[in-house]
This record gives C-alpha cells, structure tokens and sequence, in this order.
C-alpha cells in the first residue's frame, strides 16, 4: 500500500465522524511544543507515517511501538499543528503487492 493510500484510508478513518465522538476538543499549538510533549511525556512516541496533504498542510502520525498509543496531527508550513485523533493499538501494515494475472498461452 502505497503513502497516498494510507493517508487517504486515515483521512476517511479520522473524520468519519467516530473519530470526532471519541475527541471532545482539537488541541492545536506550535509544532515544536506539540512533538516535544509526544516525545518527552509518558507517550514517548516517533514519527511513524508522514503524508502530505496540499501545498500548506502534511498529516503526520506518531506512535510508540511499545504500547501502541498514537497521535494524528495536521502540521502547516507556518509551524502550527492540530491534533485531529488519538487512540491506542496502532498497527502499520507492511506493503502488500497486489496480484496481476498473468496474460499469454
């Protein structure tokens, strides 16, 4: 599976509406301070998937591969992010090749 379809299923995923029910607020700040808290607080979690979105704007998502928590958060060019889900279990799948049938005798 390639970045483009993972950060599409995610963008489904995230604002399918669950995710919104699960979120009561969207915490935004400074990139810098927002990676800095994923990093140094009890979640200790890395980058994990980095997609860009549009010209201003990339998804990106952190994940500790320990416990499983993540964060998804939308970062702009001018250095401000917002979280936009949380969760817990995250699981990156390895690419799957698809199948081509074969044409010839």
């Amino acid at each position: 599976m390639n970045l483009f379809k993972v950060t599409s299923l995610l963008f489904i995923l995230l604002f399918s509406g669950t995710a919104f029910a699960q979120q009561p607020q969207i915490a935004c700040g400074k990139r810098e301070v927002m990676v800095k808290q994923l990093t140094d607080s009890k979640y200790k979690e890395s980058a994990r998937v980095i997609g860009i979105i549009d010209e201003t704007r990339i998804l990106e998502i952190w994940n500790n591969a320990k416990t499983g928590s993540w964060t998804a958060f939308v970062t702009t060019n001018k250095g401000m992010s917002c979280m936009v889900a949380a969760g817990e279990a995250l699981i990156i799948l390895p690419d799957q090749k698809p199948k081509v049938p074969s044409i010839g005798h």
